[in-house]
């Protein structure tokens, strides 16, 4: 009996001890997991912290009409801004001008900074001003401006126009003997400061090459190389090998493939192609042996950003800012003097 006494009394001290180690270790484990908690939710807190607020907020809406030319001024613009802590709203809109206006619409409602649309055509413009000017909202207008009151930066469309016809007439000159038809390809009868550009060159190109209208042929088409190659090679497939082309091209994208029908059928010799925009399809060209396509009208679009950033910090909110970016013929001679790198 004293002996089973002396085993219970033995066995209780055990469990009391194992008790007592139990409760230890709970009590450290509970301190540790408090410990990590707090370090966790200070690297949460840490994390979570909001982004700095930007400076400005800027709106940025694209027709994208021309896409590869439209797209180097909205990424000017958006290295610009982003380079200034400047928040930057984009809307591409792939040529639809209904969203064009929508997006532009949504931009104002927003009180944004400032709103920067590039519309393909005047009257989608002009819409957009006077919901900007109702919402007191600063809008700068790229390439195609709403009205002689409105807020510009881009294209001397006048002074482009006379540069393009003297140039492709002086060229048609350089090359050949004499010049059979004028060619314009376009992309939309809209009436637009583009149309008019166009038609300015056509009427300089119809004097300086002793041309009348019936010699002079327009053809409308859609932005794609293979598209307008196709057209091209229609037309020319009803003239005999003898006759001699000046061909005006509203961008590069209509240079591109009128070249390439040019050189298929026969007439590269025969003909001069000037276009606008120097994308990065011209530099390709100029870079290249020589062809039909001998020179395109530079608008510096990778400039845009920088010269719209100096245009708020200089006035952010008066209306009827004006400024012009630089126009310059790039072909053969000159493609790395102006564009040293292969961009």
């Amino acid at each position: 009996m004293e002996k089973t006494k002396k085993i219970i009394n033995k066995t209780n001290i055990i469990f009391l001890i194992l008790v007592v180690i139990i409760t230890i270790t709970t009590v450290i484990i509970l301190q540790n997991t408090e410990t990590s908690a707090v370090q966790s939710n200070a690297i949460q807190e840490e994390t979570l912290k909001p982004i700095v607020s930007p400076d400005k907020i800027i709106g940025l809406v694209i027709a994208d009409g021309n896409p590869q030319y439209d797209q180097m001024i909205a990424n000017s613009i958006e290295k610009a801004c982003n380079e200034k802590n400047w928040d930057i709203l984009r809307q591409d809109c792939g040529g639809e001008r209904g969203l064009v206006l929508s997006t532009a619409s949504t931009f104002i409602d927003r009180n944004v900074d400032t709103l920067f649309v590039l519309a393909e055509d005047t009257e989608t413009a002009k819409i957009i001003e006077g919901k900007a000017d109702q919402a007191k909202v600063n809008v700068i207008f790229l390439d195609n401006s709403a009205s002689e009151d409105a807020s510009y930066y881009g294209i001397d469309y006048k002074y482009v126009g006379v540069l393009a016809g003297e140039t492709l007439s002086k060229k048609a000159h350089e090359k050949l003997d004499n010049i059979d038809y004028f060619i314009m390809i376009y992309e939309s009868d809209t009436q637009t400061n583009k149309a008019n550009m166009l038609l300015d060159a056509e009427n300089i190109c119809k004097s300086k090459l002793g041309l009348n209208e019936k010699n002079c042929i327009r053809q409308k088409a859609h932005v794609d190389i293979e598209s307008v190659k196709d057209q091209i090679i229609e037309l020319l497939s009803k003239s005999d090998k003898s006759k001699k082309f000046a061909i005006l091209c509203e961008n590069d994208i209509f240079a591109k493939g009128t070249a390439e029908a040019l050189k298929e059928q026969d007439f590269d010799r025969n003909s001069v192609v000037i276009s606008f925009g120097c994308s990065a399809l011209a530099k390709e060209n100029f870079r290249s042996p020589d062809n039909s396509w001998v020179g395109s009208i530079a608008f510096f679009p990778e400039e845009y950003g920088i010269n719209l950033i100096k245009m708020i910090e200089k006035n952010t909110k008066n209306k009827g800012q004006q400024a012009k970016t630089i126009h310059k013929l790039v072909d053969r001679s000159n493609i790395n003097d102006i564009y040293p790198e292969k961009l």
